[in-house]
């Protein structure tokens, strides 16, 4: 079978290589003017003056699970990169804003990805704790779009107050699938849970109500671990061998769809929301400062721009156009 002029047969299955070339041919075939530049799970585009971050391995594994479905797969992947980006106003964009964490090898990566931009650009973050940031992300259409510095300035807010509405946004929302409950102890009681669903699940450690809601799940201090954007796992603090078997398990985390850090954090629950820090097995790591939006304090109200400047919008921002910046599917498989 051919798509796209590629000849695409029964043949063995793909290595991660190969298949990343497929793909980028048949990108290139589809979209001749369009500009890539090779990244860590895949690739970069440049199309229609807009980035975008192709991270290929959740199509990858997708193609090895059923690798018969393989056309369809590339099909569905050329479409996703045509996807209309949202609208430019503040007022539009609101209520699709959601908080998305990313890792320090990330944000040093699409922060050299932006500067090489026709127009410049940076990726603004609020640090949470350890290796992970937090930054945030417009949901349009099946994908999700960065909130760069040239956006923020075009709406005349600052990253904080972006970030609270997309908290605000994400906190009404259901907690994300329990696919796996571990259970551990002389009474064989709930030890640990692995939550699985889409591009928000590692979020979920950011939230008050989240950690709560473990906490009394698990009637216990609690290790987490993010190894991904869409899998979080909670374990009791005092199951070292779960937590072992959970540091095994994410050890090749950096292989995986849009990953996140091997780092495990700690959470206290003898404080409403919990106390958060980096998990050592010996000793305090660091903690998350009080003073953190993520510690469980309530947000500050700040002043945002009126409803009727929102919607107008602000010249540069329509000029400029910043969305022209990257963007990744909300889904694993594409």
């Amino acid at each position: 079978m051919r798509i796209l002029g590629l000849h695409i047969g029964k043949d063995k299955l793909l290595s991660f290589s190969d298949f990343c070339d497929r793909i980028r041919r048949a990108a290139q075939e589809a979209h001749p003017a369009a500009k890539f530049a090779p990244a860590a799970n895949g690739f970069t585009i440049v199309l229609d003056g807009r980035m975008q971050t192709c991270n290929l391995r959740g199509l990858y594994a997708a193609y090895c699970k059923e690798p018969h479905k393989r056309d369809a797969l590339i099909t569905e992947f050329l479409d996703s990169l045509e996807t209309e980006a949202p609208a430019g106003t503040w007022y539009d964009t609101l209520p699709m804003l959601r908080p998305s964490l990313r890792s320090r090898e990330f944000l040093a990566d699409a922060q050299r990805s932006l500067q090489r931009q026709k127009v410049p650009d940076s990726l603004p973050a609020v640090h949470f704790l350890g290796e992970l940031y937090v930054i945030v992300m417009a949901e349009h259409r099946s994908r999700i779009w960065a909130v760069t510095q040239n956006l923020l300035d075009g709406w005349g807010v600052t990253v904080e107050q972006a970030l609270e509405q997309a908290m605000n946004n994400m906190s009404i929302m259901a907690f994300p699938n329990i696919v796996s409950v571990m259970q551990g102890g002389p009474l064989n009681l709930e030890a640990g849970f692995v939550f699985e669903g889409n591009y928000l699940t590692s979020s979920w450690i950011l939230f008050e109500r989240f950690r709560n809601y473990v906490g009394q799940r698990l009637q216990s201090n609690f290790v987490i671990a993010v190894p991904n954007r869409s899998r979080l796992i909670v374990v009791r603090d005092d199951m070292p061998s779960l937590i072992a078997s959970v540091q095994q398990a994410n050890r090749n985390f950096h292989l995986q769809p849009y990953p996140l850090t091997n780092q495990l954090y700690h959470v206290d629950i003898r404080a409403t929301g919990g106390i958060v820090s980096i998990y050592q097995p010996q000793g305090e790591g660091e903690k998350l400062s009080p003073d953190s939006p993520f510690a469980g304090a309530v947000w500050q109200n700040s002043s945002l721009p009126s409803l009727s400047q929102a919607a107008q919008g602000l010249p540069q921002a329509t000029l400029l156009n910043p969305w022209e910046s990257f963007s990744e599917p909300t889904e694993e498989s594409v």
